[in-house]
């Protein structure tokens, strides 16, 4: 199947790019069902893969995985599954600790103030609350600059 070629799909995510490129309901019903069958499409396999590949390479916040994973039509039930088993709470705290840490070492040559305003703005555009990033980042930014001296 072209559509799973470059990355696995939802369910919800084949069929609507069968439906862009003209199928009827019908074909796409009977594609849709030996894909299953042939466990080709994994709604539950579909989201682990998704929410493992961005813990490990682009960190998001676990309301902002599950918001990604409605937009990609997966079930709330399966959604919410696979989040309570790969990104437990105390999980979020250590991604930002990661992204701050990662990031401090592109704003070095920054002011105090600057690296703190860029980080926040990064981590709440990730989708991390600011009641848990800004004693963080504050924190970690005066102990990364006073390290410098």
């Amino acid at each position: 199947m072209i559509l799973l070629r470059h990355r696995p799909r939802s369910k919800a995510e084949a069929r609507e790019r069968l439906y862009q490129r003209g199928y009827s309901e019908e074909e796409i019903s009977a594609v849709l069902k030996r894909a299953v069958e042939e466990r080709l499409i994994d709604d539950q396999l579909f989201a682990r893969l998704w929410v493992e590949e961005k813990i490990a390479h682009d960190p998001l916040s676990r309301r902002a995985l599950a918001i990604q994973l409605h937009e990609k039509g997966i079930p709330t039930e399966i959604s919410d599954a696979i989040l309570s088993e790969l990104y437990p709470l105390t999980l979020e705290e250590q991604l930002v600790s990661r992204l701050i840490n990662k990031r401090l070492l592109r704003y070095q040559r920054l002011s105090i103030e600057q690296a703190e305003r860029r980080l926040i703005n990064f981590l709440l555009q990730r989708g991390f609350s600011p009641a848990m990033i800004e004693e963080r980042v504050k924190q970690s930014v005066s102990e990364f600059y006073t390290g410098k001296s």
